[in-house]
């Protein structure tokens, strides 16, 4: 298995760095990326590095997962740019930083 490329997510001025995979998203406290809202369910999608790609993975979340405002039925990959959408969370994709020295 090779090293996961980051992968970044941004929410407004937040921008979290994932290089972990399985990273688990959701609600509950043990989640890898916590978004506590009660639309989030508390597993409610993971991110998963296969075959040198960033894909997204739901986990039966009660409000679904879309990407680009599709809703996904299972795993789909990530591309520069996507907005990855988990509950009433729009977080933008991306896999270079913005800024020098990350």
């Amino acid at each position: 298995m090779t090293t996961p490329a980051p992968l970044f997510l941004t929410l407004g001025t937040t921008r979290v760095r994932v290089t972990k995979s399985p990273t688990i998203v959701g609600r509950h406290w043990t989640a890898d990326i916590r978004l506590p809202l009660a639309d989030v369910s508390r597993r409610h999608c993971e991110l998963l590095w296969k075959n040198d790609q960033w894909t997204v993975r739901d986990l039966e979340s009660l409000n679904g997962t879309s990407v680009n405002e599709n809703q996904i039925n299972k795993e789909i990959p990530l591309q520069e740019g996507d907005i990855l959408r988990i509950g009433s969370f729009a977080l933008h994709v991306a896999f270079a930083a913005e800024e020098e020295g990350e």
